[in-house]
């Protein structure tokens, strides 16, 4: 009976031993972080925090800033000096982390778009900083699409009809395409003529008989020609 009470009253002293425990084991990267350098030397007491050293640190950091612009971007930093190998970390690991390479140096990966701290320092406690600023997130370039200038379609002209068999007929001469500002002659004026020298549209009038040659030029020197049967 006896035994029974005592490990009564022992219980309640057992969970809380354990619920201290379960905390002290939650204890890890992902637990919530503080704020910023302060918080981080006064959670870091071995640490001397080069803020407050009167004199040069005996462990510099290069580069001593940085910028981030984009997600994922990686920045490798040079610790030099005091005693290594060097221990590196951030204030804080929500906008970004470090991890070690070679020992002397550290790569920075940046999860936010955001300020950071980089702190190195080395088996004896010195410690240098390097500040992470947030960059505006670069504008992706954009190529203009080239204009293309159409090809004008080529000089062209039609005679309708194309066959005069009487003297005194007449047929309607009409140029498309080229360069618009037309002209015309004509190769045989005895065989017949036009009304008028210019104008996308022309009359011809039969004088005589035999084939004869109508040719229309564009403002740009283009040329084209029609043939008028004259049986």
């Amino acid at each position: 009976m006896k035994t029974t009470r005592t490990l009564y009253w022992m219980l309640p002293a057992v969970l809380l031993i354990a619920v201290g425990a379960l905390f002290i084991g939650c204890e890890s990267e992902d637990s919530p972080e503080t704020d910023g350098l302060d918080d981080y030397f006064a959670n870091h007491p071995y640490v001397s925090d080069p803020r407050l050293a009167s004199t040069n640190s005996e462990i510099t950091i290069d580069p001593s800033a940085a910028q981030v612009t984009s997600v994922g971007q990686e920045i490798i930093f040079n610790g030099r000096g005091g005693k290594g190998p060097y221990t590196w970390d951030v204030s804080k690991s929500r906008n970004g982390t470090i991890r070690s390479y070679g020992w002397s140096q550290g790569i920075y990966t940046a999860r936010r778009i955001d300020v950071n701290d980089v702190i190195v320092y080395d088996q004896q406690g010195h410690a240098a900083i390097a500040a992470i600023s947030a960059g505006a997130t670069p504008t992706p370039s954009v190529t203009p699409t080239p204009t293309v200038t159409p090809t004008p379609a080529a000089l062209a002209v039609s005679a309708s009809p194309s066959t005069l068999s009487l003297d005194g007929s007449r047929a309607s001469l009409t140029a498309t395409g080229g360069s618009p500002g037309y002209s015309w002659s004509v190769q045989d004026v005895t065989l017949g003529n036009v009304n008028s020298s210019s104008g996308s549209s022309v009359g011809y009038v039969r004088n005589d008989a035999g084939d004869n040659l109508v040719t229309c030029t564009d403002s740009a020197g283009n040329t084209a020609v029609v043939v008028i049967s004259q049986p």
